[in-house]
């Protein structure tokens, strides 16, 4: 029966007309995918296409059945062999299905391969898992057309301030500009990218600015097979650039998600803007990147300007703020930058309340304010913010950098080095990243995995001081004396080598040199005093410093007390508790207690 069935298919040449149909609507489809982009086609169009040509098959198929007359009379009194003749597949018809078997093999491997780079890599290092309905992009600098290598401020703003817009959607993994940004001016094959930072799409483009008028054009590429899947020009006044931004993230998330996200002004967004405010804008920001003193105050003073000229927009007013917030913030003692003055913290906190009454969902905003409320000691508004950051955009850098940090001054360190690990998957060539990563894995007696992060951390930044005593403070807890000894000789002849001590602490303490450690130990960050002289088994000299910590208002003393090396020594010490009964102390304790609450509920920050 079916013998008779499939010879009266060959016959009818359904099964030719069936291979021809396959080939043809392949071909159409492929046009279709390439060609209706370029030509600004509504991504919709393509669906359309690909919906006509699957209900066009069945339809075919009956129409060869039908159309070809059933067997006559004269057929049927055929001789074996002569049926056998007629029956018989030619080489024509063999060629048109291997050709039909191809296209679908194709179609499949390129579905399965090509057609992940609009999905993100399924896992990441550290087990961080990637949601399998959100693409991932990385916004490459575009490239500055101007003929002028001061302006390389401008086109590096313009991508950066896409980046910002295309990060805020939570429907998108995009890698952070630090990753993004150190490939500027070098020659690297979009896949390698696209590889090394963990996406399937790379956008890239150029900035021609003439005056008053500007020409961006951008393309976003399929890092799997280099083709453009959406690319796009823009000549407008730059009174409009801002609304130029929010159109291109706009169509940038539309190509990459499926989803219309409409190009209505973001809150917070000026419609126009002066081009002179807005390239003031970009310069202070390139400013502020630098972190060093005096760049932070060149870009605080031009950020004051631009709020002046432009009182609603909310990127500026986030950027005042957070340009003050370093100027006070332990953390940035590294950098030189702490300066405390009691007025930078007014003038942090009325920044910051403009940019969130402006734009209530600005990062930027949000994540400073997460620090200036760990500066304030006011855990709950800290926890608040961290809580409303990640309800925007939970895959997002700027996101779990803030949170990261929540958690290691809470002292919830464990969960700050798997958020630290997140962090990496979207920002994994930065190095303060890396840095952060590497001491989080101190602080949970992971050694070897500090090692790892330092080491990585050397390979971004080389001969970098951070990452040396990074390094050296892991090989030391590791009681390594040889590795010790050698990055202390590799510290010492850095520029201001002989300043750090941290490395040549460790190898007097591990080759017995104890009075010369304690000399050390004595005249470093008090913070780091403490440890250092438990590691010495100096337990008063340890209460010495964590209490000359509290009264100088230090925010990260409180999470020592989740440590290993404190919590089974000086913790349970009378000095200790009554330090630990102190109002601020309580206050920090209350708020560690709360969150430890919801995550034994499995319920996050709020």
């Amino acid at each position: 029966m079916f013998r008779r069935f499939f010879d009266e298919l060959k016959r009818r040449r359904v099964i030719r007309v069936g291979g021809v149909y396959a080939v043809t609507s392949w071909v159409i489809f492929q046009v279709a995918v390439n060609l209706f982009p370029a030509l600004h086609l509504p991504e919709w169009t393509v669906t359309l296409v690909a919906a006509l040509l699957m209900l066009g098959f069945p339809v075919v198929l009956i129409l060869a059945w039908v159309l070809e007359p059933p067997s006559s009379d004269a057929e049927l009194i055929l001789t074996p062999r002569a049926k056998a003749a007629r029956s018989d597949m030619t080489w024509q018809d063999w060629l048109i299905v291997l050709a039909a078997f191809g296209i679908v093999g194709g179609s499949i491997w390129q579905f399965a391969y090509l057609g992940r780079a609009a999905l993100p890599i399924a896992a990441a290092p550290g087990g961080t898992t990637l949601p399998a309905s959100s693409p991932s992009i990385a916004v490459m600098p575009f490239v500055n057309m101007s003929g002028d290598a001061t302006k390389d401020y401008f086109s590096d703003g313009i991508s950066e301030e896409l980046l910002n817009d295309l990060a805020n959607s939570p429907d998108l993994h995009v890698a952070a500009r630090t990753s993004s940004f150190s490939f500027k001016g070098r020659n690297v094959a979009i896949d390698e990218i696209a590889r090394r930072l963990h996406v399937r799409t790379i956008l890239e483009g150029s900035v021609r600015e003439e005056g008053r008028h500007i020409r961006i054009t951008a393309q976003l590429i399929n890092a799997a097979d280099g083709f453009h899947i959406w690319s796009r020009t823009y000549d407008r006044d730059l009174v409009d650039i801002l609304a130029v931004q929010t159109e291109l993230a706009g169509a940038i998330t539309q190509a990459l998600t499926r989803q219309l996200l409409g190009s209505k002004v973001v809150s917070g967004r000026p419609r126009t803007i002066d081009p002179a405010v807005y390239r003031k804008f970009l310069l202070a920001k390139s400013l502020f990147d630098k972190r060093t003193e005096a760049d932070n105050e060149r870009a605080l003073a031009m950020f004051r300007e631009v709020t002046a000229a432009q009182p609603d927009f909310a990127d500026a007013w986030a950027s005042l703020g957070h340009a003050y917030v370093i100027k006070f913030d332990r953390q940035n003692d590294f950098y030189g930058v702490s300066s405390f003055n009691p007025e930078d913290y007014e003038a942090a906190q009325r920044a910051l309340d403009k940019a969130l009454a402006l734009d209530p969902k600005n990062l930027h905003a949000l994540s400073a304010s997460v620090t200036l409320s760990i500066n304030r000691q006011d855990w709950r508004a800290a926890s608040a913010f961290v809580g409303q950051m990640n309800s925007i955009n939970p895959h997002n850098a700027v996101v779990l950098n803030a949170r990261a940090l929540y958690l290691s001054n809470l002292g919830f360190f464990q969960r700050a080095v798997q958020t630290f690990e997140k962090a990496a998957r979207l920002d994994p060539l930065s190095f303060d990243i890396w840095i952060n990563q590497s001491i989080s894995y101190i602080y949970v007696n992971n050694y070897d995995l500090a090692i790892r992060a330092a080491e990585t951390a050397l390979k971004l930044a080389p001969q970098h001081p951070a990452a040396l005593i990074s390094l050296c403070s892991a090989y030391g807890y590791k009681n390594r004396v040889d590795e010790v000894a050698k990055l202390q000789e590799a510290i010492i002849k850095l520029p201001g080598g002989d300043q750090f001590v941290g490395c040549k602490f460790q190898l007097a303490r591990l080759t017995g040199r104890l009075d010369d450690a304690r000399k050390m130990a004595d005249s470093i960050n008090p913070l780091f005093a403490a440890v250092d002289h438990l590691l010495l088994g100096d337990f008063d000299r340890a209460m010495d410093f964590l209490e000359r910590d509290f009264r100088e208002n230090e925010y990260s003393l409180y999470s020592y007390s989740c440590l290993p090396i404190l919590r089974d020594t000086v913790v349970k010490t009378p000095r200790w508790k009554l330090l630990a009964g102190q109002p601020r102390f309580r206050a920090w304790q209350a708020e560690h207690d709360r969150v430890a609450r919801l995550f034994a509920a499995n319920l996050d920050i709020k």
